[in-house]
């Protein structure tokens, strides 16, 4: 759906990005709410509509020019869509359901980049828990071996303590594997 930075995206660039889609999003619940309000307390046009198209700016500040993006390639999104539809209800002057479609999918947005965020973090650590080295044993003897330079048929010696530095099959011996870093548990 979003541009989604990588697993090594810079974090501050990232965390900016996260703070400005939270400020348009509350933007917008705040634009229809105060629409709302306007509207069940009687007061009268243009200031509801107003309210309700401040709800639209701010709900398709990121996914409009997503939607324009990938148009132009002759591709349809989700983003297209709810706008589509939302510049539908605009159409058919129901300002007011049109802003609640935008907030609905600017906040579903917002927390889905929170979440892949989060994920991503995570997947970092889990990266930083994996060893840089391992011990290859060599005609009896361990020699060093940088991770990237192992290769299939390689045996690998694991002492009680250290981490498992690569997928293999125990050809001899038994310990116990700390698996919280993978499980959670």
């Amino acid at each position: 759906m979003q541009n989604e930075p990588e697993v090594g995206s810079n974090e501050p660039q990232e965390s900016n990005e996260g703070l400005l889609r939270q400020i348009f999003t509350t933007g917008c619940a705040l634009s229809l709410a105060t629409g709302l309000i306007f509207t069940w307390t009687g007061v009268p046009w243009p200031y509801p509509t107003i309210a309700f198209a401040l709800a639209y700016v701010f709900g398709s500040i990121y996914s409009l020019p997503e939607a324009l993006k990938l148009l132009s390639k002759g591709h349809f999104s989700v983003d297209f869509l709810m706008l589509a539809a939302a510049a539908g209800a605009a159409l058919l002057n129901r300002w007011g359901e049109g802003a609640v479609l935008l907030f609905l999918f600017s906040l579903s947005n917002t927390l889905e980049f929170y979440a892949m965020g989060q994920t991503r973090r995570e997947i970092k650590a889990l990266m930083e828990l994996r060893p840089s080295e391992a011990q290859v044993v060599v005609n009896g003897a361990e020699k060093s071996v940088a991770i990237e330079d192992l290769a299939i048929g390689n045996i690998v010696r694991v002492k009680p303590g250290e981490r498992i530095p690569i997928d293999g099959v125990v050809e001899s011996g038994h310990s116990e594997v700390d698996q919280s870093p993978i499980t959670g548990e």
